[in-house]
């Protein structure tokens, strides 16, 4: 979907995906976690990235939220550029509830001409504090749309789009290794960068696991409409809170993660919408019945929230902008 020429120019402006959205949860529960209501899911960061490329002439607009602000509960984006008959738009938003993001590149000139390029991601992370131990069920929703009117149809310039997801919830007591597994074992690099990571969200595959669940389908000149509409549905399981007097309310119980990211991209005469199109629907608690999920914003004294969504960011090696 993404040749080299587009990762590395992205690249060279800091703006494209620069590590698979990888989380690796930390539980650094000093001073604010304690204020944390039991029960209630808390959105701890998000991020909206677009970037458009035609020809030699790239432009990038980004937004990130660690910690979430009372002013910053929406991320939001667009980058757009026109140049002669070719044109390239990508849209990003994270609400604390969901995530949309679009790609579309036009190509109305013959196929050697200029290439124009456009990919956008949101990502979100989410902690919640509950009194025991159990296994906290995830239902998602998404759907959309990709197609393709161009007319290339081989190479790395060919015309075609793609929509990548990931979903995780955490693990008991999970390490670094063992989400570094729960990806390996989906078929997901954790590792992969620059050109190495467009080309395998350019390939991304759709697996279901307890705690992780990926999707990915992609359009070209044989596939020129794709309509999606999927259910996706992850497991969080929670790790001890060790007791200290800055958090008492919350001593012996459990912190439950979860974390959910949204890639779209095309070029040359393709689209990919899924504008409005990613949220987790409802949450169940220990196999009960599945109610809405309805996420808060953080609680104050952002400093020790920060601490703890450092852990969480999905997307932790990309340039960083706070707004």
């Amino acid at each position: 979907m993404l040749p080299t020429g587009l990762a590395l120019a992205l690249l060279t402006t800091g703006a494209a995906v620069a590590q698979v959205p990888f989380p690796t949860p930390t539980l650094p529960l000093d001073g604010g976690l304690g204020a944390f209501t039991t029960g209630q899911w808390y959105a701890v960061y998000h991020q909206a990235s677009a970037s458009t490329l035609i020809g030699d002439v790239d432009s990038t607009q980004e937004v990130y939220h660690l910690p979430i602000r009372p002013g910053a509960l929406v991320a939001e984006v667009t980058d757009s550029q026109t140049i002669g008959s070719k044109s390239a738009a990508g849209t990003a938003r994270a609400t604390l509830a969901s995530l949309g993001t679009s790609a579309a590149a036009g190509d109305p000139l013959n196929p050697d001409s200029t290439f124009a390029g456009a990919l956008s991601f949101a990502s979100i992370s989410y902690v919640a504090v509950l009194d025991s131990q159990t296994q906290v069920r995830l239902n998602l929703k998404l759907d959309g749309r990709l197609g393709v009117n161009g007319s290339r149809a081989l190479g790395d310039d060919r015309s075609s789009a793609a929509v990548a997801v990931s979903a995780f919830g955490s693990l008991p007591e999970g390490t670094d290794a063992d989400y570094r597994a729960l990806y390996a074992g989906a078929g997901i690099d954790p590792d992969a960068e620059g050109s190495a990571l467009l080309a395998q969200l350019k390939a991304w595959p759709t697996s279901s696991q307890t705690h992780l669940a990926t999707f990915g389908a992609q359009a070209d000149t044989s596939h020129n409409l794709v309509t999606v509409d999927e259910t996706l549905q992850i497991t969080a399981e929670g790790t001890k809170i060790d007791c200290d007097p800055s958090i008492a309310s919350i001593c012996g119980k459990y912190a439950y993660y979860a974390g959910v990211f949204l890639f779209t991209g095309a070029q040359n005469g393709a689209f990919a919408d899924f504008s409005h199109t990613l949220s987790i629907a409802s949450v169940s608690i220990g196999g009960g019945e599945a109610l809405p999920f309805a996420p808060a914003a953080p609680v104050p004294e952002p400093a020790s929230v920060l601490l703890m969504a450092a852990g969480l960011a999905a997307l932790a090696r990309l340039r960083r902008h706070t707004v």
